[in-house]
């Protein structure tokens, strides 16, 4: 649940009050939540990090009860680990947070 919660928030924070339509993850929220999925602090994301933060604990608890939760969080973690092979197209098992993906468009209020 603390990696779901984490992740509103970024989302949250990243989609302030603005005249476009749409925005973007700010750097500095991309930075610190880069930091909030490095949990040893290396300075690197591995798959595991970057897995653990993309997915949730509430998505997995509640997909034991419900099926269409269940395929919506077996697509979330291939989605997150598609994007990782992306990010890590050297192929090196980890990315820097130069390479942390920005996240996707956001729509702001």
């Amino acid at each position: 649940m603390r990696h779901f919660l984490r992740l509103i928030a970024a989302c949250c924070v990243a989609c302030t009050a603005t005249a476009a339509s749409a925005c973007m993850m700010s750097e500095s929220d991309r930075q610190e939540l880069f930091a909030r999925y490095d949990s040893d602090h290396d300075g690197k994301l591995t798959a595991a990090e970057y897995n653990a933060g993309e997915t949730s604990d509430i998505a997995d608890w509640l997909a034991k009860f419900y099926p269409s939760i269940r395929q919506r969080a077996q697509d979330k973690r291939q989605h997150a680990q598609d994007n990782f092979k992306q990010a890590d197209a050297a192929g090196r098992g980890y990315i820097t947070v130069e390479q942390f993906p920005p996240g996707p468009p956001q729509k702001c209020s």
